[in-house]
């Protein structure tokens, strides 16, 4: 590319994102814009070196944009039925449609006014477009015309049948007729006397692109020699500025620029546009010739350019944005502490009325208040400075002042407590759970979690989604149905929550919580979920107060469970899944002026509850099983609906009828708004306690609650408190009637009736009383098969999933809802004698993970050494020897703050991501040759490629420049947890770190780690380049860290090690010792020169 100067500078996405391709890109002619349509209708505008959003519309909400063209006055945006006129602030002009249009593909300017249009039918319209009329019909084009391009002595047309006629530009007729491919046109560009086209040729019966370039002398109309290409051309334009450079877009994405005379070997430019999977199918180059904009079929926008600055146009007009709007802030009359200087006032020599006289103002300075009791009680004094913990609810450094208006009477306000979780008797099992230290990974979690349950970490982005994952992974059906679920393609997230969930169930006890990392990774990398909103930009504590986790979390459930169920790979399961969870519905529309009714069947996977036609005053309808009752069968007013009887939009009433009921139904409360919480504050706080209020406030909650068996326990007990009727009942009574509706049963004994036990309740709990801050938990009733594979003794019934805090509770903890603080989110009901997979499916990763098949490669560039795949005739099973090593880049640095002792605090630790993984062989004939060697392909931003430590450099991991051998994460990580499954044994140094970033959980009887094996009690760690030049003799690692080389010393090093202490364990400490008194004469630095 340096030949030619233009380089890769910015990607935007579409408005409607990776669903729809983007049809068109335009560079606007006048101004500094560029313009692309997709093919939802939609058009957007793009200004700037960034691609910054200017503008964004629809067109039509049906047909997509074939073409865009901006002139002087107006964007013309073409559909296949009509031409629309948009103003570039996004302001409709005009629409243009006629009767003589059937099918347009393409558009071009003859005039300042003046269009031709033409498609798919047998004329070329001409459009006055000032006053939106056709001013002539040409009925001559047998045909059909695809492509308008314009010259200087034709108007070129180009139609579908491989030909292109040069009409005159005044009367239209056809001059000339040039036969440029055989059997169909793709695309053609006009510079001066040339004419190039790209096209396709019938061979053996099939339609096949030409793999070369007609060339026509427009002065002579004489084809000229065809201009040879490798490969497949789709698109070309000629560059404005130039007179035989054009630049070319393959069928696979490649984009080329060379001179159309010199031929492809003058290339400047080649290369590869998209990846996965994508095309290019829209091409534009801007008319100073230093930007190429190409639109691919996922919905994105790329920009090339020859330097940062480029401009679209030489000379364009300036843009005209939208006026900022300057905030002015209200003062109210009464306000005293109102900065009434805020408040430009003339400069006049004369006093104002509200100059007072010297002899009346006495400067009075702010009192400093007082130290609040609770920072007090916890300081602790070192010499004459006191030093306390940062209170939760308070910022360092900061401290309330007492009210103004307090202060103008003379005495102190009364400071509150700031509406901390005291205030509102939160149990600590309850709060949010912020573990602040280095190493996350050697936190101590038991104090969190003694039970053998898993908890999942919170350190992650988007984390909030940790009680749905929990909430899935306790549901039998969905664990057992995932886990047999095994695809190829990249972003599944079906794949990974399998993934997640065999973590969950190999998790040893020990209390640590799972991370799932790569889930969450494959999450926000998801285009559906990110036009949804569900992912979060940054995980920082100002973010997580603008979200709020509650209304993400009643998005997140319906889109995992279409996730779940619309699976590519395997219907069976993904059928299971949706006959188990959705609810069979008709949606009946009915016309309110002619009476005709029209129905629609469908399925639908949560219910969400309906409180428009609730009364307050009537508490049966606020109550849980009343509410699931009317959910489902609601009639709703219709403003605006089809008829197809009455062939026009008319008011209609829409009912929804029940054919059949789901095994497992869940229901989203959809409590998000404070009318509804008023509303049901009634009947939720039936569920607080009916004790003497000032007890409450005095006495503390006991941290296990009613499980507390100690007898002089002085805490409160939710056991030894009476409450009412729980708001969420722990069974709920349906009977499915005839005509389609639900009702409310009061008892089982009936045989149509469907008798639901509660599973699961997500709850919405408050951090403080004033704050917006919240997360969510989940309280899951625990089927007792999972305590057999978790081999669990204590085995309860409810139990608290609080992130990595994990506590078994009682039915009080479950169901009691407190309006205050803790909301319930989500409901999830199982029916009683459902016919639940209470077993572990088979094992779907297996030996043909290594084969051709799974090779899922992003670039097949050569590697660098000897390789040898995995031969099918190879033995590997339980107890081979591998050795394995990994590196890894920074993602995310680490971010700590200073304790008012001066001691840092980690408040967002580092994230890691896996680069490269490699594996070879640790036995047999082809001992030390790798049989897994890939750079991992990664979209991620990445802070640091730590190439001193990890040998990838800049652009390695990039699959528009890397020259490595690139794969996908999903590849390695299939083929490592298929060596994991059959038992084989790890080498390596540091393997914990590596299989921890990797986000894979092995047995720690399968890893032989040399940090560990060459290490005495209570000495520091030594790294393997030390050991190296120790017991090898070899100096690694001397430029860069290489992985393969890495694996190598770590498996001669374990041999070493095997010799060692077959000798005896003396000889192996002796050598140890001699080891760390070479290291510290040395102060761990080895020798510049080796033999």
């Amino acid at each position: 590319m340096s030949g030619c100067g233009y380089e890769y500078r910015e990607t935007a996405i579409a408005d409607i994102g990776g669903a729809f391709g983007v049809n068109s890109v335009a560079f606007d002619r006048f101004e500094e814009i560029l313009w692309s349509g997709n093919a939802a209708g939609h058009v957007s505008s793009h200004i700037g070196p960034n691609l910054g959003r200017y503008t964004s519309f629809q067109v039509h909400m049906e047909e997509e944009i074939r073409q865009i063209l901006p002139i002087e006055s107006v964007v013309l945006c073409l559909t296949r039925s009509g031409l629309r006129g948009q103003l570039r602030r996004g302001i409709p002009a005009f629409t243009f449609k006629s009767d003589l249009i059937t099918d347009l593909q393409t558009v071009l300017a003859t005039g300042p006014a003046a269009v031709l249009l033409g498609g798919h039918q047998e004329n070329i319209l001409e459009v006055d477009l000032n006053n939106q009329r056709i001013v002539r019909i040409v009925n001559d084009t047998t045909s059909g015309c695809g492509i308008l391009r314009r010259h200087s002595r034709f108007i070129c047309c180009g139609g579908f049948d491989g030909k292109i006629s040069l009409r005159d530009p005044l009367t239209l007729r056809e001059e000339h007729s040039l036969t440029a491919h055989m059997s169909a046109l793709n695309d053609f560009d006009v510079q001066g006397n040339t004419l190039i086209s790209c096209g396709f040729s019938v061979r053996s019966g099939a339609m096949v692109p030409d793999r070369f370039l007609t060339v026509y002398d427009l002065r002579m109309n004489r084809k000229m020699s065809p201009v040879p290409l490798s490969l497949e051309p789709f698109l070309l334009k000629f560059m404005p500025a130039f007179s035989s450079r054009l630049a070319l877009l393959s069928t696979m994405g490649q984009l080329i620029v060379f001179d159309a005379i010199a031929g492809p070997a003058s290339a400047a430019m080649m290369e590869h546009v998209t990846a996965n999977g994508a095309i290019g199918i829209s091409l534009d180059i801007s008319s100073s010739c230093q930007c190429i904009a190409v639109g691919d079929s996922t919905g994105y926008v790329h920009r090339f350019s020859i330097s940062p600055d480029s401009v679209v146009n030489s000379f364009s007009r300036p843009t005209e944005f939208a006026d900022p709007i300057i905030p002015i802030e209200p003062i109210a009359v009464d306000d005293l502490s109102a900065a009434l200087s805020s408040i430009p006032m003339p400069v006049t020599p004369s006093k104002r009325l509200s100059d007072w006289p010297a002899e009346l103002i006495k400067p009075r300075y702010r009192p400093t208040p007082p130290i609040p009791d609770d920072i007090l009680e916890s300081m602790r004094m070192v010499g004459t400075i006191g030093y306390a913990p940062k209170p939760a609810n308070r910022r360092p450094n900061q401290i309330s002042y007492p009210n103004f208006r307090s202060l103008s009477k003379g005495t102190p306000a009364k400071l509150k407590k700031n509406g901390d979780s005291e205030d509102l008797m939160i149990p600590k099992k309850f709060r949010r759970m912020e573990p602040r230290t280095k190493n996350l990974e050697d936190y101590d979690f038991s104090f969190y979690n003694r039970t053998n349950l898993p908890g999942l970490e919170n350190s992650l982005m988007n984390s909030y989604c940790n009680p749905g994952l929990q909430m899935l992974y306790y549901h039998p059906t969905i664990r057992y149905h995932t886990l047999s679920h095994l695809c190829k393609e990249e972003s599944c997230l079906k794949c990974e929550l399998s993934f997640l969930f065999h973590m969950l169930d190999q998790t040893p006890p020990g209390n640590a919580p799972v991370y799932p990392t790569n889930f969450l990774r494959t999450f926000r990398f998801n285009v559906e979920a990110t036009n949804l909103g569900l992912v979060l930009p940054d995980f920082s504590e100002n973010l997580q107060e603008q979200f709020d986790a509650s209304k993400l979390f009643q998005t997140w459930v319906p889109f995992i469970y279409q996730q779940l169920v619309q699976s590519r790979s395997d219907d069976a399961s993904s059928n299971d899944i949706e006959r188990s969870f959705s609810f069979q519905q008709v949606l009946t529309t009915t016309c309110l002026i002619c009476g005709s009714a029209s129905g629609k069947r469908s399925t639908s996977q949560v219910l969400n509850l309906n409180y428009r036609d609730v009364e307050k005053e009537n508490k049966d309808s606020l109550q849980f099983s009343s509410l699931v009752s009317n959910s489902f069968s609601f009639e709703n007013y219709l403003d605006k609906a089809w008829c197809e009887r009455c062939q026009h939009y008319n008011r209609a009433q829409q009912a929804r009828k029940i054919e059949l009921l789901p095994e497992v139904l869940t229901i989203n409360c959809d409590i998000t708004t404070e009318d509804t919480l008023v509303l049901l504050r009634p009947v939720l706080e039936s569920d607080v306690p009916t004790s003497d209020s000032k007890q409450l406030k005095t006495q503390k909650i006991c941290w296990d609650g009613s499980n507390c068996k100690n007898t002089m326990c002085k805490f409160l007990h939710h056991d030894t408190r009476e409450y009412q009727k729980y708001w969420i009942p722990e069974r709920l009574y349906l009977k499915l009637g005839i005509d389609g509706t639900v009702d409310k049963a009061n008892a089982k004994d009936e045989k149509e009736n469907r008798s639901y036990r509660l599973h699961s309740v997500i709850y919405k709990i408050a951090e403080t009383k004033a704050s917006t801050r919240h997360h969510l938990v989940a309280c899951i009733r625990v089927n007792p098969f999972y305590h057999d594979v978790h081999d669990h003794s204590d085995k309860g019934e409810w139990y608290l999933f609080n992130d990595y805090c994990v506590k078994k509770i009682g039915i009080d903890d479950a169901l009691v809802c407190a309006p205050q603080w803790k909301i319930p989110c989500f409901v999830s009901y199982i029916l009683e004698g459902s016919n639940l997979p209470l077993s572990t499916p088979t094992n779907p990763i297996a030996r043909d993970v290594f084969s051709d098949n799974w090779e899922l490669k992003v670039l097949k560039n050569p590697r660098e050494g000897p390789f040898k795949p995995l031969g099918n005739d190879e033995h590997i099973g339980k107890g081979t020897l591998v050795s394995m090593d990994a590196e890894f880049v920074t993602l995310q640095s680490e971010e700590a703050e200073l304790k008012s002792e001066g001691k840092p605090v980690i408040i967002r630790p580092s994230h890691k991501a896996v680069a490269r993984i490699t594996v070879i062989r640790g036995e047999g004939k082809d001992e030390g040759v790798p049989f897994l060697d890939d750079y991992i392909s990664t979209f991620d931003h990445v802070a640091d490629y730590l190439t001193a430590y990890s040998g990838i450099q800049p652009g390695d991991l990039d699959a528009r420049s890397s020259a490595r051998c690139l794969a996908t994460l999903k590849s390695a990580y299939v083929r490592l947890r298929h060596l994991v499954d059959i038992g084989v044994v790890f080498v390596g140094h540091g393997l914990k770190n590596d299989f921890f970033v990797i986000n894979l959980l092995v047995p720690p009887e399968q890893i032989r780690d040399t940090v560990h094996l060459f290490h005495l009690p209570h000495q520091r760690m030594i790294s393997l380049k030390f050991l190296a030049w120790y017991y090898l003799g070899a100096n690694i690692q001397s430029g860069s860290h290489d992985s393969v080389e890495d694996a190598r010393t770590a498996l001669k090093l374990y041999r070493i090690y095997i010799k060692l202490i077959n000798d005896d364990e003396k000889t192996l400490r002796d050598s140890l010792k001699k080891l760390y008194e070479a290291g510290t004469r040395r102060s761990w630095l080895i020798e510049k020169t080796l033999k």
